[in-house]
Formats: structure tokens, sequence, C-alpha cells
């Protein structure tokens, strides 16, 4: 699998290439962010949802929508 590195929080382009690309059938994929904590990326037809289990023990869930909005939430 190749390795992707972006900033989801202001690359729309590339946010909306991945949901063009792998929405339809969805992806998952784990890995690291930068600051060495575990993220879970999944791909759907029309968000693409991150989950990153902080270093404090709290699950952060992103959901970054193609039309631009975000959405973050908190679950412990």
């Amino acid at each position: 699998m190749e390795n992707i590195c972006f900033n989801f929080s202001s690359d729309y382009d590339t946010i909306n290439k991945l949901i063009k690309k792998y929405g339809a059938k969805g992806l998952f994929a784990t890995g690291k962010n930068e600051d060495g904590e575990s993220i879970i990326i999944t791909i759907c037809f029309d968000r693409i949802v991150t989950k990153t289990l902080q270093k404090n023990n709290w699950m952060r869930i992103n959901t970054y929508w193609a039309d631009g909005n975000i959405d973050e939430n908190y679950e412990r």
C-alpha cells in the first residue's frame, strides 16, 4: 500500500481525490500520525473518518465531509 501524507485540516483537494478514488468501494487503513499515535482512516462515498487513539487514552474522531465541513468528537 502506498504511503499518503497530507494535512486533513487544510488539504481539501486531497480529501476529495481520496473520496472519489476509494469512496465507492470504501477503504479502511491504519497507521501512525505525526505524534506517533495510532490512527484508523475510513473513506466513504461522502466523507473520510479518522479515529485517533491519543496519548491521553481518549479517542478523537474527526469527520471530513466532501463539502468541506469538519466534525470533531471524543470518546473515552
